[in-house]
């Protein structure tokens, strides 16, 4: 499997999870010029983690809001995840280096969800699709999740919190601190 495992190309109307492919089938796709790609990114990877373990729990990924869900986030296969996860982007950043920029558009998952007109604007326009009309809906089934601040979802937000001061994960967090704590801000690594 490549180190590129799990972030998503989508050229329209084909769309890839890099797990589907060959270390060499992805840069060769990244690099074919008349392929326009589009990469959906998260830059906030415990959001990222902890939506796979509550997708696991409930059995779909899809459709389905799992903010009542309870996860416990085991330090050592988080650290794991974002070691994937950086060495991910470490790919993805080799490859934009050998694009053209007209080939590439990043799209922030945050931003999809969050302001999706505008982001679907911006997509339609790097794929060269005709400008949706004013007033059409863009009817999708995407939403976020995970509503719920993850002082209420993790339920050892506590010890997350406290390991994660400090350090870039630190930012990640959703929710207040837990009791009796000051939330300490720094750039270390976990």
């Amino acid at each position: 499997m490549p180190a590129c495992a799990t972030y998503w190309l989508s050229a329209c109307p084909v769309a890839a999870f890099l797990q589907q492919l060959t270390a060499s089938e992805f840069m060769d796709l990244a690099r074919a010029p008349h392929v326009k790609k589009v990469v959906l990114r998260r830059s906030n990877l415990l959001d990222v983690f902890v939506s796979e373990l509550k997708a696991k729990e409930a059995g779909t990924y899809l459709k389905v809001n799992t903010s009542q869900i309870k996860v416990h986030v085991f330090l050592t296969d988080f650290r794991s995840f974002v070691k994937r996860a950086d060495q991910e982007q470490a790919c993805l950043r080799e490859a934009a280096s050998a694009l053209s920029p007209a080939s590439w558009l990043a799209v922030s998952y945050d931003e999809l969800v969050g302001r999706r007109a505008t982001t679907m604007a911006h997509v339609f326009a790097h794929l060269g699709v005709a400008r949706i009309e004013e007033g059409t809906s863009l009817r999708t089934g995407l939403f976020k999740q995970e509503q719920a601040p993850h002082s209420s979802s993790i339920d050892n937000y506590a010890q997350l919190w406290r390991t994660f001061q400090g350090t870039r994960f630190a930012a990640m967090l959703r929710g207040a601190p837990p009791a009796g704590e000051k939330q300490q801000r720094s750039q270390s690594s976990l």
